[in-house]
């Protein structure tokens, strides 16, 4: 969740998950979860990130019925999910649809011209199609355009890649950002 999604979904915190997908046939959609949910509490905690509501799902046993708090149209409402059991090489708690999306920050991401005055003419831009996980919680959006990961230039596909390579995990990396005409860093925390 970001500060934007939370007021676009009328949500007064930018706390909980945001349900992207629901996979048909899954324990959410047997729960009632719609894609839009913003599922803020498991039981009586707060999830205020994707990460803590995944530990909480994944520390509750095969069959508990958990109950849930989802914001939705505005309002709240509590729901019971019925927790399943793991088929063998899946991720605790999270149906194989719902996994993250993206490269190792969460991004999709393909070369376009660049736009606006801020880059050389003819230059290509990165562009952000898809926004998810680490990234999408630092605030970086669809239409955002990369030019550098860690001050390496990243405005192409490959230099993006390998400046990520670059990086070991578990490091806050810090993405330079144009928005809006706007250049700005980002950090995406591991």
């Amino acid at each position: 969740m970001t500060p934007g999604l939370a007021r676009a979904f009328g949500r007064p915190d930018a706390t909980g998950a945001l349900v992207a997908e629901v996979a048909a046939g899954g324990a959410a959609e047997r729960a009632g979860l719609h894609t839009g949910d913003i599922v803020y509490a498991t039981g009586d905690h707060r999830a205020p990130t994707f990460a803590e509501l995944q530990q909480a799902v994944a520390a509750t046993p095969p069959g508990t019925l958990l109950p849930i708090s989802v914001w939705r149209a505005g309002r709240a409402r509590r729901m019971t999910i019925e927790i399943a059991a793991l088929e063998s090489g899946s991720r605790p708690g999270l149906d194989a649809d719902a996994l993250p999306r993206g490269d190792r920050l969460g991004l999709i991401v393909v070369e376009s011209p660049a736009r606006g005055d801020s880059m050389a003419a003819g230059g290509l831009g990165l562009e952000v199609r898809e926004s998810h996980g680490a990234a999408l919680r630092a605030g970086i959006g669809a239409g955002d355009v990369i030019l550098a990961v860690n001050d390496q230039p990243a405005d192409r596909l490959d230099l993006y890649r390998a400046a990520l390579a670059r990086i070991g995990p578990g490091t806050y990396i810090a993405l330079l950002v144009m928005r809006s005409g706007s250049v700005q860093y980002f950090a995406i925390a591991p």
